[in-house]
């Protein structure tokens, strides 16, 4: 199959690159695990094949992008936000990818490289053993999506029983290659007041505001910035 650029189909001019599309694949590859729940390999190759003999890459990559996008849309069309361990890992996956395309932003640069990695561990950023022991509900968004990220299963072993500020103070290293929603809550931590319901009332916002952005921007097919 041949491909062709889209400076002439496209009148939004979007900005696609073949790197977009490797992380895109990434995202859906490291998210559906289970070769029976591929489907969207699949899915995607029926697409390509009814493109005949040429594809229009800003087109491929809008399509791959809207498999992960119309699964996140009803995460977030649910507005259940405090699902703990239930939360889908596509959602966790597409916000990185989407912090991921922010990083030339002031407010979103990226220190270290970010890939995707089979992150398969939900992690509460304020653990739930500490929650526990208090006797009291001390944190109210402790399943919330804002209190929430994907860690590989050696690093959730590591993080476990500590307090947010002790993983952000001594798991430098590792959190440097970890998720980009991790990169932030960490950040988050480590100035003003640290890991406060308020603090994680307002990065849940944000990320969640990301998400909407991203879908809504693949189901009205504008460009890409």
């Amino acid at each position: 199959l041949k491909t062709r650029t889209p400076e002439h189909d496209n009148p939004y001019k979007a900005t696609f690159s073949k790197e977009n599309i490797l992380m895109l694949q990434a995202c859906l590859r490291v998210s559906v695990t289970s070769p029976k729940n591929m489907h969207w390999i699949t899915d995607l190759l029926d697409w390509v094949l009814a493109q005949k003999d040429t594809v229009p890459e800003n087109e491929f990559e809008t399509e791959l992008e809207k498999k992960i996008a119309d699964s996140v849309e009803v995460f977030l069309n649910n507005k259940k936000y405090a699902l703990g361990t239930g939360t889908p890992h596509l959602a966790f996956n597409y916000l990185d990818y989407l912090l991921w395309t922010k990083r030339n932003e002031e407010d979103y640069k990226i220190e270290k490289p970010f890939v995707f990695e089979y992150r398969n561990s939900v992690e509460h950023w304020f653990a739930q053993h500490i929650n526990k022991e208090s006797g009291q509900d001390a944190f109210p968004l402790l399943h919330a999506f804002g209190n929430l990220c994907l860690l590989t299963t050696p690093m959730n072993s590591l993080y476990s029983n500590r307090t947010p500020q002790s993983k952000a103070r001594d798991f430098k290293d590792t959190i440097d290659r970890g998720s980009l929603k991790l990169r932030r809550m960490r950040d988050l931590t480590l100035k003003g007041a640290g890991w406060t319901k308020d603090v994680c009332q307002k990065h849940q916002e944000e990320m969640l505001a990301i998400l909407r952005d991203g879908c809504n921007r693949v189901s009205s097919g504008s460009a890409k910035t």
